[in-house]
């Protein structure tokens, strides 16, 4: 799989297929006509309709040109000033009115007030599209899914045994036979509640982070694989992608660049399981004495991508993993965090970083979260994302304490 076409600016070129797909969402785009003096421009809210741009209006100067087939240019795109990321699609073609694309009603959202009883459509005869590249996106390939969604087998793996995100059938193969002892024996892995899994279609799972060198998301997703027989990806930071080797190792075994956009196009466009740790670092920075205290789950942009790509959010809450790789204290460093001394290293030296202690480790999924707010939105309220965050993060918390109180209080 090789990098995306890259234009003479160094933006990245959207295949024909990306593009469909973005102009997909539909929403509000700006449609070119020829004018006396200049171009006429005019921003119109659009739907893709059996290959075509559709739009309603009441302009009389695109009504007019729709009339007498004008070619027009469409260009659709999304901005984002803050972090300076962004696409562009422009579509050119004949313009036709509803009757001559013979369309009738169209699901058109009308923004504005106003009569736009008018629907007029754009044939596409050209279509092509850039984007802003991300360094954040490395591994992540613009070219659409080989496949639709799960069907309760394991799934994400093109003919080739590779699939667009890198997930290799065979890297999968090797990491089922190496987990499964760890997984039954060492750790003791148990599940309650597993039912609550989606056994198909899109859904964010969401857990606590812990340990070191956490080992929460290889037994997670192994236990997914191995309970329901659907494949499970995990969002990790992009700075694991950049080591050498490192980056391509856990692309094979379903891991993907921690990013908005990768993490849409897995839950909408493919309908996979992804796994996601809102406290991110927080979480395996933390010492042993501060264990099972759950950090705060960011700014709730895991809520934000679930509703926009309309799937369920699935709580996970783990114990037993702050026991395999516990920090005990931090040396200081330049760098100001400090460098972990954990209780592997203490027992095993240097050795340690790669030995997790034995535990029995226990995942309650708890009731998922789904959302009224319609898919697809730019934007969503700040309070509904946050208080959905802190929600989650609370139920999780609540999880953690019972469980761990129980297991104390099976040891007296």
């Amino acid at each position: 799989m090789g990098p995306d076409p890259v234009d003479g600016s160094g933006l990245t070129v959207l295949s024909r297929d990306e593009c469909i797909r973005l102009l997909g969402r539909g929403g509000v785009g700006r449609i070119a006509v020829p004018g006396e003096k200049a171009p006429s421009v005019r921003p119109v809210n659009f739907a893709l309709e059996d290959g075509r741009v559709v739009m309603r209006t009441g302009d009389g100067v695109l009504w007019a040109a729709a009339r007498t087939g004008t070619a027009a240019s469409f260009e659709f795109d999304e901005i984002r000033n803050e972090d300076h990321r962004g696409w562009s699609v422009i579509v050119t073609g004949d313009l036709v009115r509803s009757g001559d694309a013979g369309l009738g009603a169209v699901p058109v959202k009308v923004w504005t007030g106003g009569p736009k009883e008018r629907v007029i459509a754009l044939q596409i005869a050209e279509i092509s599209g850039r984007r802003v590249p991300d360094p954040h996106m490395a591994g992540a390939s613009s070219q659409p899914a080989p496949v639709t969604g799960s069907t309760g087998q394991v799934t994400g793996q093109a003919s080739a045994g590779i699939d667009r995100w890198g997930r290799s059938a065979r890297t999968r193969t090797v990491v089922r036979a190496v987990m499964d002892p760890a997984y039954r024996f060492w750790f003791r892995f148990t599940w309650e509640g597993l039912e609550r899994i989606p056994r198909q279609g899109g859904a964010l799972l969401v857990a606590n982070h812990a340990g070191a060198l956490p080992v929460d998301a290889a037994l997670v997703m192994h236990g997914i694989e191995r309970e329901l027989g659907r494949a499970v990806y995990g969002l990790h930071h992009h700075t694991l992608a950049a080591v050498p080797g490192l980056g391509t190792l856990l692309a094979r075994a379903g891991g993907v660049v921690a990013h908005p956009e990768n993490a849409l196009r897995l839950l909408r466009d493919d309908g996979e399981l992804l796994l996601v740790f809102p406290e991110g670092t927080k979480g395996t920075s933390k010492l042993y004495r501060d264990r099972y205290r759950l950090a705060r789950f960011g700014r709730g942009g895991f809520v934000e991508t679930a509703m926009r790509a309309g799937v369920p959010i699935v709580p996970i809450a783990l114990v037993g993993t702050e026991e395999t790789m516990p920090t005990l204290f931090r040396v200081p460093s330049v760098a100001g965090a400090g460098w972990p001394i954990t209780l592997n290293s203490m027992l095993f030296g240097p050795v340690g970083a790669m030995v997790h202690l034995p535990a029995t480790i226990t995942a309650r999924v708890l009731e998922p979260v789904f959302f009224d707010e319609p898919a697809g939105l730019e934007d969503y309220a700040t309070f509904r994302v946050a208080d959905t965050a802190e929600m989650i993060r609370s139920s999780i918390q609540s999880v953690l304490d019972e469980v761990v109180a129980r297991r104390a209080g099976g040891r007296r």
